[in-house]
């Protein structure tokens, strides 16, 4: 199945490498698994992960436009041949016979899932240590209080026996 590439990165095909990576980034926080903790974004970080990866090489980009484009008049050409009613519920299959692209796009595709799924590890890997960094200082700081109560009473209890 073709993927818009653009549409993940809510950009234009005709935007700049600095362009892409600035998009990249915005999606990647815009759909952060901090920034959305009750909603599952595995698959929307792995699109836009995918999508970044070929459109960030120069070469995957430029025959990535290429079916880009065809892809885009197939679409259009689908969606005049239908009703209003009919082609909202179609699901349009583009196929393309660029099979260097292919491989890439599946090479994206298993690159971003592993990314997607080392990201969530390393969430929740922090998530972890964050408590127990948190649970070890709460700790210290208890022991340092009591300390503090302690040399209060003490002090309080000798200013009365010394009265």
């Amino acid at each position: 199945m073709f993927i818009d590439y653009y549409y993940v990165l809510e950009i234009d095909y005709t935007t700049s490498e600095s362009a892409i990576k600035t998009a990249f980034r915005n999606c990647s926080i815009k759909y952060h698994p901090d920034k959305n903790p009750d909603i599952d974004t595995t698959s929307k970080m792995q699109d836009i992960n995918e999508a970044y990866l070929i459109l960030k090489d120069q070469e995957a980009k430029a025959r990535y436009d290429i079916q880009y484009f065809n892809y885009k008049e197939f679409y259009y050409q689908e969606c005049n041949n239908q009703s209003s009613d009919e082609s909202s519920k179609k699901d349009f299959h583009f196929s393309f016979d660029d099979d260097v692209l292919k491989r890439w796009m599946m090479n994206a595709r298993k690159q971003a899932f592993t990314l997607a799924k080392e990201s969530i590890k390393e969430f929740k890997e922090l998530g972890v240590k964050s408590v127990k960094e948190g649970g070890k200082k709460a700790g210290e700081m208890l022991i340092a209080q009591v300390g503090v109560a302690i040399l209060f009473s003490i002090i309080f209890a000798f200013s009365k026996s010394c009265s």
